[in-house]
């Protein structure tokens, strides 16, 4: 038997699993598999769309939304600036605010017809040597036009990641979250997953930042990358104050942000018993300074039911007098760990200074090797000799 004979639902499985090249090649063998795995090379080749808010991205968007096609596209990225790296909305008629009200009432009306598409990044990236006019767009709009466009629609979304770093950031033009909104919320309350890497630390990116969190109370996934500035532990004081439950929370990553040990250990004993995956990079952790705190934090985590993936890079603990000491965890050969398949790295820290810093374990050990990292634990100095 050919393949062009088999099922139509096992030639479009086998095809599912080709890369779009390789897809492309066995359509060409023969017209009755092209036409057989036609749905296919749709969903992988339309999946994910892109658009600079332009004339040119923003009618392509329009006439795969006027299609069948629209129902092949679950992803959509909005890029900051355009492929050169020098304007968000190229060809929009009209000044500022005119621009902004034509880009919004074109991605609304594409998005309402792209019914499958719950899943979003905008890439709000910026550029010191982009000169930026009157008449166009900022970068930070990228942002507030898809959060207008999921508040008038309630939209429902699923997926959600944003990039607000690098050059010159203009926090002017990030509208606040209409957290009061019912529309925002009944698009919001789908949210699984959400990703937010920022290297801004305003005060207004840290609220925008909040809130977005807040309203977000089914989240499975969340993943926060900062810069470990002092105004970013304000994000993870108010999260801990905050009371929000996260109750159905799996994994969690918390990479280059500064925060006190007291709210880490609440927001963590809050997804205590569905917690699966714990991300703990370049933290600068409010500690004492014998990291007792510490130890018992790593305790408590060895009895959360459900953890069973772990990766520890690089934290810091500060003492009350300021004193920058790296987390160092002993190993040696006799270490039970060990045979646990464990994977423990050095850092170096400075010239005469190396640390244990990175930890990863992922199996049904996790509570054992939390223990162990526990009682290990030890604070160094960098100002030691």
């Amino acid at each position: 038997m050919s393949f062009s004979n088999l099922p139509s639902e096992l030639v479009g499985m086998v095809a599912s699993f080709l890369e779009v090249p390789d897809l492309h090649n066995l359509r060409l063998t023969s017209p009755a598999i092209a036409i057989l795995t036609a749905h296919v090379l749709l969903k992988n080749v339309l999946h994910t769309r892109r658009t600079d808010l332009s004339v040119t991205s923003l009618a392509k968007l329009e006439n795969i939304s006027d299609t069948l096609q629209s129902r092949y596209v679950r992803h959509l990225t909005v890029k900051g600036f355009d492929e050169d790296n020098r304007a968000l909305g190229e060809g929009l008629a009209g000044q500022h605010l005119q621009k902004r009200e034509l880009a919004l009432i074109w991605l609304l009306v594409i998005l309402i017809r792209f019914n499958n598409c719950t899943s979003f990044e905008v890439d709000a990236v910026s550029d010191c040597n982009c000169p930026i006019f009157s008449s166009t767009l900022y970068h930070t709009e990228a942002i507030s036009l898809i959060m207008a466009v999921i508040t008038i629609s309630s939209h429902p979304v699923t997926s959600f990641t944003v990039k607000y770093r690098n050059g010159c950031p203009d926090i002017s033009e990030l509208a606040p979250v209409h957290v009061n909104n019912t529309r925002f919320r009944a698009g919001w309350a789908h949210l699984r997953e959400l990703r937010l890497n920022h290297t801004v630390a305003f005060p207004k990116v840290m609220q925008w930042m909040f809130d977005v969190i807040i309203c977000a109370p089914n989240l499975r996934i969340l993943y926060i990358n900062l810069n470990r500035e002092y105004e970013t532990a304000w994000l993870t004081g108010q999260l801990a104050a905050g009371n929000i439950p996260w109750p159905y929370l799996e994994e969690l990553h918390l990479k280059r942000v500064r925060l006190r040990i007291q709210d880490l250990s609440i927001l963590l004993h809050r997804c205590r018993n569905t917690l699966c995956a714990l991300f703990l990079s370049s933290l600068d952790i409010e500690s004492n300074s014998t990291g007792d705190d510490l130890q018992a934090l790593f305790r408590s985590l060895a009895d959360f039911p459900a953890l069973k993936t772990i990766h520890i890079k690089a934290l810091s603990g500060n003492s009350a007098e300021h004193v920058k000491r790296f987390i160092h965890f002993p190993a040696n050969s006799e270490d039970p760990a060990i045979g646990w398949g464990w994977e423990i790295k050095p850092l170096q820290v400075n010239s005469h200074l190396w640390v244990n810093a990175n930890v990863k374990y992922s199996g049904t050990m996790t509570g054992n090797v939390l223990r162990v990292l526990a009682k290990r634990l030890e604070l160094l100095s960098t100002d030691l000799p």
